[in-house]
């Protein structure tokens, strides 16, 4: 019965800070999924081989996880510090959302 207390508050908090970032209107600048972006954009010259590489990278699913980590680990650290640790801290985003 305890435990399910402490989860019910942990899920409480996390749900409470998400809702602050939220209304904050910032979500970070997703460093990570413009990266596989620009892999996908620097594959080749050719329109046909660029889309095939996208639907590779969507069916794995590259892309997908890109935004999770984004979402949930690179934004929220440039959020918080105000500096994104995938583009060398200049901070580009993280105070105008």
């Amino acid at each position: 019965m305890r435990q399910n207390r402490i989860l019910q508050k942990a899920i409480s908090a996390l749900l409470v800070t998400t809702l602050l970032v939220g209304v904050t209107g910032c979500y970070g600048s997703f460093a990570v999924t413009q990266k596989v972006h620009q892999v996908n954009d620097e594959v080749s010259d050719n329109k046909w081989v660029d889309e095939v590489v996208f639907l590779v990278f969507a069916a794995l699913p590259v892309y997908g996880i890109a935004t999770v980590i984004d979402a949930l680990i690179v934004n929220s650290i440039e959020f918080w510090t105000g500096e994104n640790p995938m583009d060398g801290g200049d901070g580009d985003g993280a105070e105008g959302g």
